[in-house]
């Protein structure tokens, strides 16, 4: 269901999952992309990280809770980086889009996992507040998903 999300991965570099709970969808990123990733993770919920690290230990220096960033040597920008926005989350409440924005060298993707209706509300409101539309918006051909993705204009 969340392979498609690899169609807005162009090339190899460096991937970074901001909410990666216990790491099974970024390592499966992998994967399923032809293109080589470094991968990165962060999430809240460290017991989730203590979960990705046991579970991918090749992982274990590349995912973090963003509270404990100390402890680990983490870049501050991405080739690629992806935020599956939930539910609740009001675009322009705080800077959370503009932060991940800025890490992104090349592509910011956004997933989008409620019904059609809802999704294209959250594009338009995106859309309307940001100033500005997506690049690419890459529909799940097996459902209501979508990502739409932001390409930089930074050069590598």
């Amino acid at each position: 269901a969340r392979r498609f999300i690899t169609n807005a991965i162009g090339g190899p570099g460096t991937f970074f999952d901001f909410g990666c709970a216990n790491g099974l969808l970024l390592k499966i990123f992998q994967s399923w992309s032809p293109h080589t990733l470094d991968l990165y993770g962060c999430d809240i919920d460290a017991s989730a990280i203590e979960q990705a690290r046991k579970l991918f230990p090749d992982l274990a220096e590349h995912v973090w809770d963003p509270r404990d960033q100390g402890s680990i040597q983490v870049p501050s920008e991405f080739d690629y980086v992806y935020w599956n926005v939930g539910t609740g989350y009001v675009f322009g409440s705080d800077t959370k889009f503009e932060r991940l924005h800025a890490k992104a060298k090349r592509r910011f993707i956004l997933g989008f996992y409620d019904d059609h209706e809802l999704n294209r509300e959250k594009i338009d409101l995106l859309t309307t507040i940001q100033g500005h539309a997506p690049t690419e918006i890459i529909e799940n051909p097996h459902g209501d998903d979508v990502v739409i993705c932001f390409d930089t204009n930074r050069t590598l």
